[in-house]
């Protein structure tokens, strides 16, 4: 049976999880500090109107669906959301009855204003929040079963030797292995810092769990599981990898106060989260663009245009951590806003 593509780009983590969209938001910022927000989305037909992550909460219209350049195969939508100030701009687009809201890309935006001695002083920031563990994607590279992945998802597993499937099998199921594990470690460091665990808890489950997680992932990921994982429907698939994250969990728990577990569960829970939802939007295309009030003084944007700033990022640099855009505008008193 030809293996599943989507669970060895699970393994390898490439960025097959989900469609390409292309992401273009408009923020205009008004004086008293609310805002009037843009949301463009372009795509393939079918991905855009099944697609995860699209505005579907409180107060998001969509205003505009139409086909792009007149091609029944893409879609272009537009969603639009006023706010009485800017700092209620919602954490996630999806709605919390969307069945993927949990796995949908956080933001953080914020607004200051400062009144200060003839002028005012807007601060706008949006932070992107990512995974931390990019580095993993340097693992992988330097693997030298890239070229028998790529070999395996053009033609399939079956096309590798014996040999090469052992090589590629083993280092995929390192590679997973490292990343549970440094996912954990960070869990429980999110831990330490919001009291849920004590430093020399931490430290003894590190030193514990970093010596037999990494070299025991491994044995149950070898190649003969994985060669029948790919055999098996989606849904056992799905089991499997269920199973798997219940025998970590387990682990993990064995070596961790009582008290303390619900925390960390918590904070392990949500770094797998933010590694879902980077690998899902890493092959799409945003750009954000705000216009402030008065005239821009600082920011780290590409495009800088009187009162208007610009920026442009793949989802793919998300992988090394949280993206930050930050923007400061004056308005003189007396002065009008653009």
């Amino acid at each position: 049976m030809q293996p599943k593509q989507p669970i060895v780009a699970c393994l390898a983590t490439l960025l097959l999880a989900g469609g390409c969209y292309t992401r273009e938001e408009s923020i205009v910022i008004r004086p008293d500090g609310g805002a009037t927000v843009t949301y463009t989305v372009g795509g393939n037909a079918q991905d855009v109107a099944e697609g995860d992550a699209m505005p579907s909460g409180p107060g998001w219209v969509l205003v505009e669906k139409k086909e792009d350049g007149g091609d029944p195969d893409k879609m272009t939508c537009v969603w639009r959301l006023d706010l009485d100030d800017l700092n209620d701009y919602p954490a996630t687009l999806a709605a919390t009855d969307d069945p993927r809201a949990a796995v949908s890309l956080a933001t953080e935006t914020r607004l200051e204003v400062e009144k200060a001695p003839g002028r005012t002083i807007y601060r706008f920031s949006r932070r992107y929040v990512g995974r931390r563990v990019g580095f993993l994607e340097q693992l992988r590279d330097e693997h030298v079963s890239s070229e028998l992945l790529a070999k395996a998802e053009e033609q399939g597993v079956e096309a590798l030797t014996r040999d090469e499937q052992d090589q590629l099998f083993g280092e995929l199921a390192e590679y997973e292995a490292f990343g549970v594990w440094t996912r954990t470690r960070n869990a429980m460091g999110r831990a330490v810092m919001a009291g849920d665990l004590s430093v020399t808890d931490f430290e003894q489950a590190v030193e514990t769990l970093g010596e037999s997680l990494p070299e025991e992932l491994p044995e149950r990921l070898d190649g003969s599981y994985l060669r029948d994982f790919f055999t098996l429907e989606d849904d056992e698939q799905e089991r499997e990898l269920e199973r798997l994250r219940r025998n970590i969990l387990e682990e993990v728990q064995r070596h961790l106060p009582a008290a303390s577990w619900r925390g960390v569960l918590a904070f392990i829970e949500e770094e797998e989260r933010r590694m879902e939802v980077t690998e899902d939007v890493g092959d799409e295309l945003f750009a954000l663009e705000v216009e402030m009030p008065g005239t821009v003084v600082v920011s780290n944007a590409y495009l800088v245009e009187d009162n208007t700033v610009g920026w442009e990022f793949i989802g793919e640099d998300l992988r090394g951590g949280d993206l930050v855009m930050t923007a400061v505008s004056v308005v003189d008193h007396g002065s009008q806003s653009r």
